[in-house]
């Protein structure tokens, strides 16, 4: 199937030395950057444990599918556009996966934080927690929030220990998440 890549356009002006076909960038491409845009500062960040372990994040790519759809809807492109998912690999093996959804210039929303049930219990997702805590920092944000489901008891202690204050519970306990606590960690 054909894609339009709208970043990366063909010209066909037949000027003198221009071959047909050529890609050229845009000049103004950078300048049309979305004010949420964090240009994806966290892929191939590596991080550590306290025991030294090294932890990568790399970026996922975003699939074919969801960009034709972005194209077409301006809601799904900006939630995408304020969206990263990142693989969390230990030697090179994808342990885990992590979300980010930039609420507005002065928040960051830690969708999710997964580590695979055999790699629990090694502070990797401490430490990643605590490597979003950094980037956040860095970039000037005042706040890092999250939703803690009422089934995942060691992630809320983790979050707590990182400085993470409860808010109010967001949906009813009886769901499949055991009820979602809203918990926050302000930087300023």
């Amino acid at each position: 199937m054909w894609q339009y890549n709208y970043s990366d356009d063909i010209y066909h002006h037949g000027v003198k030395g221009m071959k047909w076909g050529v890609r050229h960038k845009r000049k103004n491409e950078n300048n049309n950057r979305n004010k949420y845009d964090h240009t994806n500062a966290l892929d191939k960040t590596v991080l550590k444990t306290k025991n030294g372990t090294q932890i990568s994040l790399t970026r996922k790519p975003t699939p074919k599918l969801t960009k034709l759809i972005a194209k077409m809807s301006p809601k799904v492109r900006d939630t995408l556009s304020r969206s990263d998912i990142m693989q969390i690999k230990v030697k090179g093996k994808e342990i885990g996966n992590l979300q980010l959804y930039k609420e507005s210039p002065k928040s960051l929303n830690i969708v999710w934080v997964t580590v695979d049930s055999k790699y629990e219990g090694h502070g990797y997702g401490s430490a990643v927690v605590k490597g979003v805590i950094d980037y956040a920092k860095k970039t000037n944000m005042e706040q890092v929030t999250l939703e803690v489901p009422g089934t995942s008891p060691n992630a809320r202690h983790i979050y707590e220990k990182l400085g993470f204050e409860a808010g109010e519970v967001i949906s009813d306990e009886d769901d499949a998440w055991g009820g979602l606590t809203s918990m926050k960690l302000k930087l300023r």
